[in-house]
């Protein structure tokens, strides 16, 4: 899109577009279109060209007010200057003249009054710049996802008599509209994505804060040892060798192989005691190459900054603690085939795009606050779940609580309930997010994500898993842990899970849960389900589970799956839709080419060296190879075969058959005894 194409745009949908007197570009879209220059050239050429073409119109017929002569905005003086803080203006007719200060002064002097120009307030002066306007002004404000709460607050009291009589008309890019809080639909919306935003950027600027404190804690050491050496003018190998030891420590180095970055699974954890834990393994490590640092002046500076993360409310709850490799031919596909997404995409409109803004569309903007969870009602909870019929009261079965909203498209109603067979429940916290009970279809936004599982076992060796909400499984986690510490009798046989089946509490000695029992193996494969998690379902440890399951009942399962993972806004589940190999498969489409089959041949060709390209046909082969070159490219699985034990002469076949090759190639060996043989295994070799 062009400068003049989003200001026509802008004009037609704007409801008083005579009124439009400034950008306020919060959202950084003069960025797209070049520099704030291009940006006042091709505004001040737009009301230019409009101003003409309505010269003949009565007042209230035009669309751009005739006195505006001048588009303001501000640049660099020079290009020695780094950024840009001087007002210009852009005057019809003329181009480009600095006007210095932002003052009422400095404008008349330059014959420019309110009512004759409109103004561009670039990213910078959203927080700063102030210019004077006409008090019924409309300014245009641009909004992207990455704005925060602050600067949006900010760039909207640019209008100085904004909520007064100046108003804003916010500017979204439809595209990016989607990634927004329910989808942006209303200004109380685009408050609350703005608002997460800002809390988001600040945890993680928490977070990685409180990451170079802990890499401090043993970089300090390490750095302080090796300047005593060299104050000392210790030169000699112990100094190579301490820097070589320490190295790790105040060094990082960039992997010589980029692409194992890719293909990996994240797994998510409990931030603060995953930092809590890394300092404690920054110690151990160090001490273990150091032994003679100062290990209680190391201890009690981690323990200081152990406190200090506890007691941080800027910390995220959960974060990434690790990544693993899920084998040697998966990564992450980078160019993405766009006729086959093009083509999927309209297949998943034309079945799904009437039903999803069905329910997307629905208005829940009260929101119910969620009570803490106490001791008392964790125990009800347990108990409820654990009894031999389910208290329905207390906990809310996952098929009653679909039946309970109409899920229809067409006048054909979905009975979605039927895909569901394992033993999941959830709170009513978890279920009814919106206040005075209403029930929110498992395809809203608002819907809370199941991504949080009580399990227990029940008192028939059973288990029933209930889904409780963020806030829930936060405040359980203390109390499920201080009832397992004690090993009391209301907390036995009960797990706090993820989805995966890794626990938020871990108590030593506390039995982990049967991950392997069929039951659990259900309930966790249906949360995935219910999660509309397309990319632990298509792993391949799932994929012939998951494709039994969408085969009995296809007409509703795959379009739940379909709903679930776009209603997510989640653009890796996205991916993962139009990539299924498994929905494909069941529903007899053109099989997507698979991740796992896409390498990078730099990758294919290293992985071929790493390995070995030589395949011996037998053990035997294996331990009679002469070929020097051979045996550097021997696959690294026939490694094993290589050598010979002496004490299995009589007992195997291979080494016994290997000795007589031997002996035959060198005829005079007597392969009676060890220095005989390994004489002539050298000969041999």
């Amino acid at each position: 899109m062009s400068i003049k194409q989003f200001f026509e745009c802008v004009w037609k949908q704007a409801s008083d577009p005579m009124r439009i007197g400034g950008l306020i570009d919060a959202g950084a879209y003069s960025l797209r279109f070049g520099s704030n220059e291009c940006v006042a050239r091709e505004w001040a050429e737009f009301i230019a060209e409009r101003q003409k073409a309505e010269v003949a119109l009565p007042l209230e017929a035009k669309t751009v007010n005739p006195n505006i002569c001048a588009v303001l905005y501000y640049d660099r003086d020079s290009q020695s200057e780094p950024e840009a803080n001087t007002l210009y203006a852009w005057r019809f007719g003329k181009g480009k003249v600095r006007i210095g200060g932002t003052s009422e002064a400095s404008l008349k002097a330059k014959g420019l009054t309110p009512d004759n120009y409109v103004v561009i307030f670039d990213e910078k002066h959203t927080t700063g710049g102030d210019i004077k306007q006409l008090p019924d002004r409309v300014n245009l404000l641009t909004y992207n996802k990455d704005l925060t709460f602050r600067t949006l607050a900010q760039a909207a009291k640019r209008a100085r008599n904004l909520l007064l009589e100046q108003d804003l008309n916010i500017v979204v890019d439809r595209k990016m509209r989607k990634e927004l809080y329910n989808g942006g639909a209303t200004v109380g919306d685009l408050l609350i994505s703005a608002f997460k935003e800002q809390v988001g950027q600040k945890e993680l600027s928490t977070l990685n804060l409180i990451k170079d404190q802990v890499n401090m804690l043993t970089q300090l050491p390490a750095i302080q040892k090796i300047r005593q050496m060299i104050g000392r003018k210790q030169y000699d190998g112990g100094f190579a060798g301490t820097v070589g030891q320490l190295k790790p420590f105040f060094f990082s180095e960039v992997s010589e192989k980029p692409y194992e970055q890719f293909g990996r699974l994240k797994t998510f954890g409990e931030c603060k005691r995953h930092l809590k834990d890394k300092v404690d393994r920054g110690i151990e490590r160090f001490i273990k190459r150091e032994p003679e640092a100062d290990l209680s002046a190391m201890q009690s500076s981690g323990e200081r900054l152990k406190k200090w993360i506890q007691e941080n409310q800027a910390i995220p709850k959960r974060c990434e603690i690790q990544q693993t490799d899920v084998g040697l031919q998966q990564e992450v596909h980078q160019q993405v085939e766009q006729h086959r997404e093009v083509k999927i995409e309209v297949e998943v409109e034309t079945e799904i795009e009437t039903e999803l803004k069905r329910y997307l569309s629905m208005d829940f903007s009260l929101i119910e606050k969620e009570p803490p969870m106490t001791m008392e009602r964790l125990k009800s909870l347990i108990s409820a779940v654990c009894a031999p019929t389910v208290e329905t009261q207390t906990v809310i079965p996952l098929c009653e609580q679909l039946k309970r909203f109409n899920y229809e498209v067409g006048g054909k109603k979905k009975a979605y309930e039927t895909i569901f067979s394992a033993p999941l429940y959830g709170t009513k916290a978890f279920f009814y997010p919106a206040m005075f009970d209403k029930i929110v279809p498992i395809f809203h936004r608002l819907q809370r994500q199941p991504k949080q599982l009580l399990v227990c076992r029940t008192g028939d060796g059973g288990y029933r898993s209930l889904f409780l909400s963020e806030r829930e499984a936060e405040s359980a986690t203390p109390l499920l842990q201080t009832l397992q510490m004690n090993d009391l009798p209301d907390c036995r046989g009960c797990w706090l899970i993820q989805p995966d089946g890794k626990p938020f509490v871990g108590v030593p000695g506390v039995q982990p849960l049967n991950l392997s029992d069929p039951v659990v193996k259900q309930v966790l494969f249906e949360t995935l389900v219910l999660g509309g998690d397309l990319q632990a379902l298509e792993r391949r440890d799932q994929r012939t589970i998951f494709e039994e399951w969408l085969a009995g009942g296809k007409e509703l399962k795959v379009p739940f799956l379909k709903l679930r993972a776009l209603s997510l806004n989640d653009p890796f589940q996205k991916e993962a839709l139009l990539s299924s190999h498994s929905i494909a498969k069941v529903c007899g489409a053109e099989m997507p080419q698979e991740v796992v089959g896409i390498l990078c041949k730099t990758r294919l060709e290293r992985e071929r060296v790493d390995l070995g390209s030589v395949h011996p046909t037998s053990a035997l082969e294996a331990k009679l190879l002469e070929d020097r070159e051979q045996l550097k490219e021997l696959h690294v699985s026939y490694l094993k075969h290589l050598g010979i034990d002496w004490n299995r002469r009589e007992s195997d076949s291979v080494t016994k058959e290997a000795l007589e090759a031997l002996k035959s190639r060198n005829p005079g060996l007597d392969v009676t005894g060890d220095s005989e043989v390994l004489e002539g295994l050298a000969a041999a070799f």
